[in-house]
């Protein structure tokens, strides 16, 4: 049985392999840990000159991807050469684990990233919601004023008008009915 931790007994191809693989793990690791923590440092290479408006950070051209393709080389490739093939067929069956390993890992971020909520605020999801003014809201569409609600889980302030006949003061209670322009709410 190969021991990696005896470097005395491994061969020079044997020690690149195994660098290879615990540098890519350390790394894999490490980017782990600092998305978990918001320091996430995945970012993609792309030279083309025009933008689709996809999302690639989840590809193979990722840190992701090459760590990942980097970790089935050393392990893959390390497995390999205990298993008595030669330098040249360990290195392709250490690249053919590679690439499976970063298809898997972009399918993964692809599953991750599809599942995660841009934070957009729709703002017809704040119909028939209620709220506070903020600032005061002119009457008769007069002018805009701002108002405090809950949309989508978070408070939020946003523009306000109103068809009411009374300006809607500080302080006063409000409902949304409808969403009058983009970004500006009716309410009463």
């Amino acid at each position: 049985m190969l021991n990696i931790f005896d470097w005395s007994t491994l061969g020079l191809l044997h020690k690149v392999f195994a660098v290879i693989g615990l540098v890519a793990l350390a790394l894999i690791i490490l980017q782990t840990l600092l998305g978990f923590l918001g320091g996430d440092i995945d970012h993609e290479f792309d030279v083309s000159g025009d933008h689709s408006g996809t999302d690639h950070a989840w590809g193979l051209f990722s840190v992701r991807g090459m760590l990942g393709i980097m970790l089935g080389l050393g392990w893959g490739g390390l497995i390999a050469l205990q298993k008595g093939f030669s330098g040249t067929a360990a290195t392709f069956i250490g690249l053919g684990v590679g690439i499976v390993i970063a298809f898997c890992l972009a399918l993964l971020m692809k599953v991750f990233h599809a599942a995660r909520s841009d934070g957009t605020i729709d703002l017809q999801n704040a119909v028939g919601q209620t709220g506070s003014v903020y600032q005061r809201v002119p009457a008769k569409r007069d002018g805009i004023g701002k108002v405090q609600i809950m949309v989508q889980g978070r408070l939020q302030m946003l523009e306000a008008c109103t068809d009411a006949e009374n300006d809607l003061m500080p302080q006063k209670h409000i409902k949304v009915t409808g969403v009058v322009s983009g970004n500006t709410l009716l309410v009463e």
